[in-house]
């Protein structure tokens, strides 16, 4: 099986509820992920497709639709306006160096099914993942740690200097991920989660810049590639 992970879509949002409603007991909803899609200008959202066989041709991977979504109510507290418009220019000319097509006219939405998804709040020098989700059906075989390298390198090219995460106290295998690339605990939100009032971890990487820290992703990503193949963004 080969992948492909592209940015997030508008036409991608019913897949990525149908994932969402599977993974998380309090899923969020179609709106919230249009709003973020849309209107936030801080947000970074990934899919993870199945991908075509070697030799077909594949559509490029682009930055968001230009669309706007109407309001909606977003799940996670934004920065004041004045620090949001800052950072809207600076995502504005990081995407132009990033991503030359970037004002271009959006291509057709891939007809690629997607497993997975993940997505980030870039909040300065911090970037905030906010969620990482793979397909019940796709579990178990590296995936999760597959999104989870593309939003650190995407981090790294966003001139991030660290990342950041709440997880639950009790999701031991998600913990272990992060640890495994050199995550620590900061602290605990207590009763972060709705659902059942259950306490988050706030966990946070080693500076995403640091020789050490730029060697070992390599080396891991190395050895993930040699188990799945996929194509970056």
């Amino acid at each position: 099986m080969r992948y492909q992970v592209e940015f997030m879509r508008l036409s991608d949002i019913p897949q990525v509820i149908q994932i969402e409603r599977e993974s998380f007991s309090s899923p969020w909803s179609p709106r919230a992920y249009e709003k973020d899609l849309s209107d936030n200008e801080l947000a970074y959202y990934v899919v993870l497709r199945e991908a075509p066989d070697e030799g077909t041709e594949r559509e490029p991977s682009r930055a968001y639709p230009v669309d706007r979504a109407a309001e909606t109510v977003s799940p996670r507290r934004g920065p004041s306006a004045e620090r949001a418009g800052a950072l809207a220019a600076l995502k504005g000319r990081l995407a132009a160096l990033i991503w030359p097509g970037v004002l271009e006219k959006a291509k057709a939405p891939s007809q690629l099914p997607i497993v997975g998804f993940a997505g980030m709040w870039l909040m300065v020098d911090d970037a905030h993942l906010v969620t990482v989700a793979v397909n019940p059906s796709h579990r178990r075989q590296g995936l999760g740690e597959l999104l989870l390298i593309e939003m650190l390198n995407l981090s790294r090219r966003l001139n991030a200097q660290r990342m950041t995460l709440e997880v639950r106290v009790s999701n031991y295998a998600a913990q272990a991920l992060y640890q495994k690339y050199g995550f620590t605990v900061q602290g605990v939100r207590r009763r972060y989660y709705s659902d059942n009032g259950e306490d988050a971890l706030v966990m946070a990487s080693d500076s995403l810049n640091s020789p050490l820290f730029v060697s070992q992703l390599e080396e891991r990503e190395k050895a993930l590639q040699q188990k799945i193949s996929w194509k970056p963004l």
